[in-house]
This record gives C-alpha cells, structure tokens and sequence, in this order.
C-alpha cells in the first residue's frame, strides 16, 4: 500500500463548526484535535508504506482510533462505526461530517503493519505522551498505557469476537447445508448463544476471559461432531475448515478437564495480551 498526502492539517469546516458548538473547550477530543499537529506527521510513516500500490487509510487516523479505542475499551468493529457516527471522534481526525468511513479489518491490518516494521512505540509513545499531558487517561484510574500493552489491549477485545464470529458464520453455513442434521445435533443453546453478532466492549478481563473459555469448549465440541457419519455438504464448507484454523490458532486442548487453554498470541504479539 502506498502513503500518499491524504491529512487534512485543518478541521473541515462543518466539523469545525459543530464541535466548537457542542464540545467544551477543555474536552480531550477537542483538545487532540486541535493539537494534534504538533505531535503527529505523516513523515512519522513514510517508512511503513510503499511508493506503489493502493492509496492506504491515513495512518494518522488509524493511529489515533487505536489509542481511543484503548481508552473508550471497544473492539474494530466499533470504532469503526464511532469514527463515522461521533461527532468529537470526527472532530479529533480531522474528518468531515460526511466522511463514510472504512471497513474495520483496516486497524488490525494497520497494527500488523506497525509490528512488522517494529514501529508500534515509535507512533504510539508520541500519542500517549500527549493525551497523558491532556489528562485523557484520568478517568480510568491507575493503568499501564505504555505501546505494546495498549496494542496488546486492543487485540484482547478483538480475538473474542473473532471466536465469536467464526462460530456463528460456521454454524449459518451448516445450518443451510444440511437443515435436518442441524436440527437433530446443534443442541438450542448454540443458536442461542452465536445466532447474532456480538460484540465484548462492555465485559470485563474475567468476563473476557470465562467467554473465551465457552467459545473453546462450544467450537471443540461442535469440530468433535463433524465425523465420518456427517453429511459431505457439512464437511466440504469453507467455513467449517475456517472453524478448524481458528481454533487451532486460538486453543489448546486439555484433555484432563472441560477446560481449554487460550493459547497466547504468536509472533511478536506474544506476551503482550
């Protein structure tokens, strides 16, 4: 992907307009937006990205949708949507009120990119640095807020709802597959439980933590019933083949207990989560 000259320097008009109107002077998104320039270049990037290829989402937004998705404790999926529907989240990226936004999977595209150039303290320690002399991170208390623990955070909140995604999307397909096999084996709790998206911004660590554990045990259970005497239709699926990569990425059997282990992220997020 290819960085090319796509920050606007100045708060568009309309965003300018309503959020002088709407935000207190002293509101921390106010305040980044406006001071976002002294801390923030999109020389900061020009090693990450190509001279060729696909115009890239503006590292300088991505950036900073990853510290307030940390601080405001939410998942891709809905800081996305915050980036196009907030009015003081627009105000602070420098986007007009009509910017339609991007698809989600661009942040956790945008973390790799900052891990695999080794760049996540370079980027983020400025960011931190100044929402801390903003007092951005008061109302959370006490917290580690260093880069790799930040990345790390945002991860945790992501790697749930990908569980949770990939079962719902595997038990859809097999659902239209073979509707009878369904019926007599997906026990009703499963539809229950993965028949809509979900999302994890509003769990706690524990919460996180006991529902990685059902997703674990839920998805183990449904692979061990994918068998000889199963219809081919199931097993020729994409996704139950995707099921199968994504516990094998996210879990660890124990054979000992219903429990599972969470196996711990590779590469260089190892450690960090």
């Amino acid at each position: 992907m290819s960085l090319q000259m796509n920050w606007n320097t100045e708060i568009p008009n309309d965003t300018a307009e309503v959020g002088r109107e709407i935000l207190t002077q002293d509101d921390p998104y106010r305040l980044v937006g406006e001071g976002v320039n002294d801390f923030l270049s999109l020389k900061d990037f020009t090693d990450l990205y190509s001279e060729l290829g696909r115009r890239a989402i503006c590292p300088i937004i991505l950036s900073l949708i990853t510290v307030f998705q940390f601080l405001e404790n939410i998942p891709d999926r809905a800081a996305a949507r915050w980036a196009v529907t907030r009015i003081d989240w627009k105000y602070a990226l420098h986007l007009p009120l009509t910017w339609p936004g991007f698809h989600f999977s661009d942040l956790s595209n945008f973390r790799q990119r900052l891990l695999e150039h080794n760049a996540e303290w370079l980027i983020f320690e400025k960011v931190l640095e100044w929402v801390r002399s903003l007092g951005f991170l008061k109302k959370y208390g006490k917290q580690r807020s260093d880069s790799t623990h930040l990345l790390g955070s945002v991860e945790r909140l992501s790697r749930l709802e990908l569980v949770w995604e990939t079962m719902r999307v595997t038990l859809r397909a097999i659902k239209a597959a073979a509707p009878e096999w369904y019926q007599k084996v997906i026990p009703a709790a499963f539809h229950e439980a993965y028949a809509e998206r979900q999302s994890d911004w509003r769990l706690s660590k524990a919460e996180v933590k006991a529902e990685m554990q059902k997703a674990g045990r839920d998805g183990f259970w449904l692979l061990d019933h994918l068998n000889d005497g199963t219809p081919p239709s199931i097993l020729e699926l994409a996704e139950v083949e995707t099921l199968r990569t994504v516990w094998n990425q996210q879990f660890e059997r124990r054979p000992d207990s219903q429990k599972v282990n969470v196996r711990p992220p590779s590469g260089r997020e190892k450690g960090r989560i």
